[in-house]
């Protein structure tokens, strides 16, 4: 349109409007209400299209799975219903028609119609239907190929290709409508309804809502059919409309150019959408260096148009202004921020560039800004790339703001931002990502999947997940191996990194989860210095006690406490045992922070874990250690589990001086049911004693505890130490440790001893035991039976009977049945315990030598007395013994001859029983005369008859008492 008619229709409006043509001059007027009011629908319509065309794209992308394809799917259905009711020329049932065993609800699914067109093309479709023609209701039945189908259709029943096009028809048309609302022109601006309602719907939720800009001119302003609306609709005023109401000498300037400054570098307004081109842009900028420089630093320059013109321009002083620009929209507030987000909707605007200077820039909230309020209008994939963009151009002297929206994008989405995956990263960018991620407090799910200079150092600050995959990708790279799969000891995690094994601490519990069968929590290289490897073991320990009783919950620390130290101890290998074993270290190596009772608790635990798993060399040296820390070994479960798996000492290079002679006893003295008498024996043997063990030493050892020393059963388990080079000294004290009870376990000292007689005295043996050794047949025995023998009547003293009737025979068999008369006193010694007589009786009948019976006999009256009981069984003896003996209680024998003075004594006790007893008041045998060495009795032979008709009838009624 001509200039002269616009002027023209301004002159006929200034002149019928004249009191609003008086507030032009103040930008009040209603032609300038119009101008903002149509300036703000298209760029509030240009933005919300922006974002109706991301949607759009996105349903490109999962086209399938979309509303979209299933209303397509729907028109197929309704067309292929119209080309059947044509074909029949009636109305078709909707409920039953069928479609290849497809019918109803299923051909409205897109599901239905891929399987249709999955079909090749000369395949044939059966469709069957009802429709009702002038007979009534009938069915109909075709079998057209898939080509044919598609023929008649008039459409592909491709359901992919027909989303695929309906979508890209959508975005056409929304690109369309953008171009068309971004030259402003109020013309299309009063015909457009698509800001009202938009093609398929509303632009956004709440479009509704808008006013076009008909409305706005007919409900605000009033002008509905008047010569004002009349003069905007036919386009005889329109935007530009300042140009003839004003007079301008920029000649050169574009008509467009001109109408921006007049609007916005004049009244300083921003208008983001307003369109320029290249040429347009030239034109504003020169005006404005001409009449002003400090211009660009205002609010006008916030145009999009002038914008993506100063990124691409090469001349240096656009890119003077363009610092102007990014620097007025570095502070992100008020204005500047809605025009960046204007900008950044806008996927054809030079966003990468222009978010690359403003990271560069002081804009310190740039990613806060593109996580809160960018993300609303950005899809993910746009905003990975914005994030992209700015990751890379951080700028190193400024600290970043980041929000909970900016730490759960990056966490969730880190895979589609490229800069974490690129290892052409150099390591200042990636330092400031780094940096940049520890403030938002990222974990990296995985970390193969990031550069690896990203990697190394989110690997410094615990910058990723605690898991398997992750761990030994942080590993792998601090070794320079690349894809090993094999995770390595907490030790030699600890040799490599101090940031990875602190982490791995802190996550002690995961990390013995993690570990496979044939991976170790403790593993050495063979070689290792001992001392390195139990300092490590126990720095390893200390450094997991401490993780847990700093991180965990108090109720929950000993649990885990145990559950950790079991766990590490359990996973060792054979070379993480430690050789020079103290059981307090770990104790001390503790912080003062926990308290001495829990830190002693601690220790326990340890010591037990290392026991039972064997975790320590079974040397001497450390059985002492650990014999010394568990105090009572039977309630020491794990040190008995720990002895039961060696049978001997562990052979190791260092073999340091300690005292094996307590050693000795301590391992004498374990019990039983830890370890058994032949292993105790072995172990003791295999320390080399330099000497047999002290008589001090020897009192220490528990030989009369059945649970140590088990001689009932092993009579010989004591006494074998003095085999060989003797474990313990063959000496008084060391015998005397037997308890008495025990004698098989004494005897058998006897017969292994080689000094026995050196130390033996009546002290030493009890008189049972001088018994047993007179009546044992080992002719071992001997020497210790002669020394008895030398002093017989002390050591036998005492003795009990049994014990001394065993002697006697024993003795009897050794001489013969002839006893020297200096060798009685341990018959004499019997006869004093025989009550009864039995003893002498049992002698007898073995073939005792009279004399010797008789002296029993007045021995045991001597000691016992004679009375009723034993009476009879002296008669049953003496009656059998030789002459004179047998003459005693011979009734018809008138007078008695003997020369034993024992057996004078006994006829004076039997006389004096005879008396007591009543039978005569006189002697039996009297007058006794001595002549010749004899003593002659005089018998009186009545008495004697009586006396033994006495003793008859008290034999007679003990018999019926028994």
């Amino acid at each position: 349109m001509d200039y002269p008619p616009r002027i023209f229709s301004h002159f006929l409006y200034k002149n019928c409007y004249l009191a609003d043509a008086e507030k032009m001059r103040e930008g009040n007027s209603k032609i300038d209400k119009i101008y903002s009011t149509a300036r703000s629908i298209s760029t509030d319509s240009i933005y919300r299209l922006s974002q109706r065309r991301k949607s759009a794209q996105e349903d490109l992308e999962m086209a399938l799975d979309s509303m979209e394809a299933d209303r397509i799917a729907s028109q197929l259905a309704q067309r292929t219903k119209a080309w059947i009711a044509e074909l029949s020329g009636g109305k078709v049932d909707d409920d039953d028609i069928n479609i290849s065993g497809y019918s109803g609800s299923k051909l409205s699914e897109a599901h239905t119609w891929e399987e249709l067109s999955a079909k090749r093309k000369d395949s044939t479709i059966k469709i069957t239907a009802s429709f009702y023609g002038e007979s009534g209701w009938r069915p109909i039945e075709i079998t057209p190929s898939k080509q044919t189908f598609e023929k008649y259709l008039d459409t592909t029943i491709d359901i992919s290709q027909l989303t695929l096009n309906a979508v890209n028809q959508r975005i056409c048309k929304i690109e369309n409508r953008i171009e068309n609302l971004r030259t402003g022109d109020w013309k299309y601006l009063l015909n457009d309804k698509a800001c009202e309602i938009d093609f398929e719907g509303p632009d956004m939720f709440d479009d509704s809502d808008r006013q076009t800009l008909s409305q706005f001119i007919q409900d605000d302003l009033h002008e509905q059919g008047t010569l004002l609306s009349s003069l905007i609709a036919g386009g005889w005023i329109a935007q530009d409309y300042k140009l003839y109401s004003t007079i301008y000498s920029d000649e050169g300037m574009s008509r467009n150019a001109l109408n921006f400054v007049i609007h916005n570098i004049n009244e300083n307004k921003s208008d983001f959408s307003f369109h320029l081109n290249d040429a347009d842009v030239q034109n504003v900028l020169k005006r404005v260096r001409h009449r002003d420089n400090s211009l660009f630093g205002q609010a006008w320059m916030l145009n999009i148009s002038i914008l993506n013109y100063l990124v691409k321009s090469k001349a240096d002083e656009d890119k003077k202004t363009l610092r102007m620009v990014i620097s007025y929209l570095s502070n992100l507030k008020g204005v500047a921020k809605d025009f960046l987000l204007a900008f950044l909707s806008d996927e054809e605007n030079k966003t990468a560039e222009v978010l690359e200077l403003l990271a560069a820039d002081t804009c310190s909230e740039i990613l806060e800004f593109l996580a809160d309020d960018v993300a609303t209008l950005a899809d993910t994939t746009t905003l990975c790339d914005f994030l992209d963009v700015v990751l890379r151009h951080l700028n190193k002297n400024v600290q970043y703001e980041v929000s909970d929206a900016f730490n759960n994008f990056i966490q969730q989405h880190w895979e589609f931002i490229p800069v974490f995956s690129d290892d052409s990263l150099d390591e200042e960018v990636a330092k400031q990502l780094d940096k940049v991620l520890l403030d938002s407090h990222y974990s990296a799910p995985d970390l193969s999947c990031l550069s690896e200079p990203l990697r190394r150092l989110l690997v410094e600050h615990d910058g990723y997940d605690f898991t398997r995959s992750n761990l030994l990708c942080a590993i792998n790279d601090l070794q320079g191996t690349f894809a090993k799969h094999e995770m390595l000891a907490l030790n030699q995690i600890r040799s490599i990194s101090t940031p990875v094994y602190q982490y791995v601490i802190k996550n002690v519990d995961k990390y013995l989860d993690f570990l496979k069968e044939s991976e170790y929590a403790l593993d050495f290289v063979d070689g290792t210095v001992a001392s390195d490897v139990d300092s490590d073991i126990v720095a390893v320990l200390g450094d997991s006690v401490h993780s847990i009783f700093d991180t965990r919950k108090s109720e929950d620390k000993w649990v885990e406490l145990e559950q950790v130290v079991s766990g590490i101890i359990k996973k060792h290998s054979h070379t993480a045992r430690m050789l020079h074993f103290e059981s307090d270290e770990l104790k001390n190596r503790l912080s003062s922070g926990i308290d001495d009772e829990t830190r002693k608790r601690i220790s326990v635990s340890y010591v037990n874990e290392l026991l039972r798993n064997d975790a320590i060399w079974f040397t001497p040296m450390n059985l002492q250690t650990v014999l010394e820390s568990v105090g009572d070994v039977e309630e020491a479960d794990a040190c008995g589990e720990w002895l039961k798996l060696h049978s001997s000492f562990e052979s190791t290079k260092e073999d340091p001086e300690f005292d094996r002679g307590n050693l000795a006893v301590k391992l004498l003295n374990l019990p039983l049911d830890v370890c058994n008498a032949k292993k105790k024996e072995s172990l003791v043997r295999s320390l080399q004693l330099e000497s047999p063990l002290s008589d001090e030493q020897v009192s220490n050892i528990k030989v009369g505890d059945s649970r140590v020393f088990d001689l009932k059963r092993e009579p010989d388990v004591y006494a074998r130490l003095l085999d060989d080079k003797s474990i313990i000294g063959d000496t008084e004290t060391a015998f005397g440790m037997i308890p008495n009870i025990c004698w098989e376990a004494r005897r058998t000292w006897l017969l292994r001893s080689a000094k026995f007689i050196t130390y033996l005295s009546p002290n030493l043996l009890g008189p049972n035991e001088a018994c047993r050794i007179i009546a044992d047949e080992d002719t071992r025995l001997e020497p210790v039976l002669q020394k008895i023998v030398e002093d017989m009547s002390v050591y036998i003293q005492d003795a009990d009977f049994d014990y001394l009737l065993e002697a006697a025979k024993a003795w009897m068999s050794h001489s013969g049945k002839t006893v020297d008369k200096d060798r009685t006193e341990l018959f004499d010694e019997l006869a004093t315990k025989d009550e009864r007589l039995h003893g002498v009786k049992e002698l007898w009948e073995l073939g005792l030598e009279s004399n010797l019976c008789v002296r029993m006999i007045n021995r045991a009256f001597d000691e016992q007395g004679i009375d009723d009981a034993n009476i009879g069984v002296a008669r049953e003896i003496i009656q059998h013994l030789d002459v004179p003996y047998r003459q005693l209680f011979n009734d018809k024998n008138r007078t008695l001859n003997t020369d034993d003075e024992n057996f004078v004594s006994l006829i004076a006790k039997l006389n004096q029983y005879a008396k007591r007893s009543g039978i005569t008041p006189e002697d039996i045998w009297r007058n006794p005369q001595e002549k010749d060495g004899f003593t002659k009795y005089t018998v009186a032979f009545s008495s004697v008859e009586k006396l033994n008709e006495k003793i008859d009838l008290l034999q007679n009624q003990s018999a019926i008492n028994n």
